[in-house]
């Protein structure tokens, strides 16, 4: 009878452990996530809902739409027709990459991340250079790779950015992203393309815009919406949360001539404006769209303007970048969902890669 009582009292003291550490791993601190499915013709209705809530993808008229559950009444007086797909997104898309932890060949935890950018700025240290771009809100390192054949050495060569998991569920981009640096690297002493991109540019990388959501598959960094966080035009004084600040005090030093800000989903390829259906100048629409277009012939994404692709968004990288240094800036959207099976990510790597040596050899 003690020998039981004693098993039973065992259980309620380590149990609660275990679930305590299970729900730290795979739940977010911040509020809960809705998803709703809207179809809508009304541009106007749309704009309304795109300036307070997050319109994560577009099928036609069919939109997903990212509603925190704060604010769900007020989206639904905005939108009384749309229906609920599911209350909690965070928690079925955690639950859904639980089968993915720990696989040796498939998606990169972000200690994974940060030993692979390590490890490859140890092995190649002549074209490699680990660069520490600041640390989040929650205190985690956001790490950048610089890649140039005198990677020590500032040289009069095109600036280039890549980015990627500005939105941390959004996995496919950082594992894509780190995929086409090791082939980059491997591959720069017999591949004559390769090392001619990486003689003639100075290229860098980050493959975790946004750690705080990474770690816990969130869209946000706390409740913000990290590429809604950037000043615009008429906007010029808002507050970016760190992660974002990070990235800002980076562009500042290097004031890149190209970027591309890697999202998933839509196999889309865009560039400014999106806080606006107002075109850029004439010259740089032209550049914009033809360089588009020759990006997109790999691999048969739609490109053209974001706000007209998509929907109108206010606070994005590429329109940051655009207004403040009149960088080529683009925003990519890979694959048809945000953590393909670990099988697509080769064929989602293949549509990548011509698309984005294109960019690179534009400048």
């Amino acid at each position: 009878m003690n020998i039981f009582r004693l098993l039973i009292l065992t259980l309620l003291l380590v149990l609660p452990v275990k679930i305590l550490i299970a729900s730290e791993r795979f739940s977010a601190t911040s509020a809960k996530i809705s998803s709703w499915s809207l179809i809508s013709d009304n541009s106007k209705q749309m704009d309304a809902i795109a300036k307070k809530f997050e319109i994560v993808s577009r099928n036609g008229n069919q939109f997903e739409i990212y509603v925190l559950e704060p604010s769900i009444e007020e989206f639904k007086a905005l939108a009384p027709t749309a229906s609920l797909n599911t209350l909690d997104t965070d928690g079925d898309l955690q639950r859904s990459l639980f089968s993915l932890q720990g696989l040796s060949d498939g998606y990169r935890d972000f200690t994974a991340v940060n030993n692979t950018l390590i490890d490859l700025a140890k092995k190649y240290p002549q074209i490699v250079k680990l660069e520490t771009i600041g640390t989040s809100t929650n205190g985690l390192t956001q790490y950048g790779l610089k890649i140039s054949d005198n990677v020590n050495e500032n040289e009069d060569e095109p600036e280039l950015l890549m980015t990627a998991a500005t939105h941390g569920d959004e996995i496919i981009t950082t594992e894509v992203l780190l995929r086409f640096i090791e082939e980059m690297v491997e591959g720069y002493a017999q591949n004559p393309r390769l090392a001619t991109l990486i003689n003639n540019h100075e290229l860098y990388f980050v493959p975790v815009v946004n750690p705080d959501g990474f770690t816990t598959r969130r869209r946000y960094s706390g409740n913000i919406d990290p590429n809604r966080d950037y000043p615009w035009p008429g906007h010029e004084n808002k507050q970016s949360v760190k992660c974002i600040a990070n990235m800002i005090n980076l562009f500042n030093q290097h004031k890149f001539a190209g970027s591309i800000d890697f999202h998933a989903f839509g196999k889309l390829v865009m560039y400014p404006w999106a806080y606006t259906e107002s075109s850029p100048p004439k010259n740089d629409e032209l550049v914009f769209d033809n360089l588009g277009r020759e990006m997109s012939a790999a691999n048969s994404y739609t490109y053209g303007q974001i706000s007209k692709v998509i929907y109108v968004a206010e606070g994005s990288s590429a329109d940051f970048y655009y207004w403040k240094f009149h960088t080529m800036a683009y925003g990519v959207e890979m694959a048809s969902s945000k953590a393909p099976s670990v099988e697509q990510i080769p064929s989602i790597l293949n549509q990548v890669r011509e698309m984005t040596y294109k960019f690179i050899e534009h400048f």
